[in-house]
């Protein structure tokens, strides 16, 4: 299966999990946001997006390249080397 290119989309996430990995040794951190859940992937040696959202106290709202997911558990995948920018919440 060919990947998608990402697509910049913003959404808030409310709730972050634990880091999980796959059975093939990828990593991934599920969110809980405003659109559904979200997969965000690492690998060895690009773990920087998960490092940032995993330390990032939730509720807060993020931009990022997404994939729309083929699978009915994620409703985006962000690929490990997608640029992502936490933004400040004006309020």
């Amino acid at each position: 299966m060919a990947h998608s290119v990402p697509v910049e989309k913003k959404f808030r996430i409310q709730l972050t999990g634990e880091v999980r990995i796959t059975q093939n040794g990828n990593s991934f951190l599920e969110c809980t946001t405003d659109q559904g859940t979200v997969a965000f992937w690492g690998k060895e040696g690009a773990m920087a997006n998960i490092n940032v959202i995993a330390s990032t106290e939730a509720p807060f709202s993020v931009t990022c390249g997404c994939i729309d997911s083929n699978w009915d558990k994620h409703v985006y995948w962000i690929p490990q080397n997608a640029k992502i920018e936490i933004l400040k919440d004006v309020g």
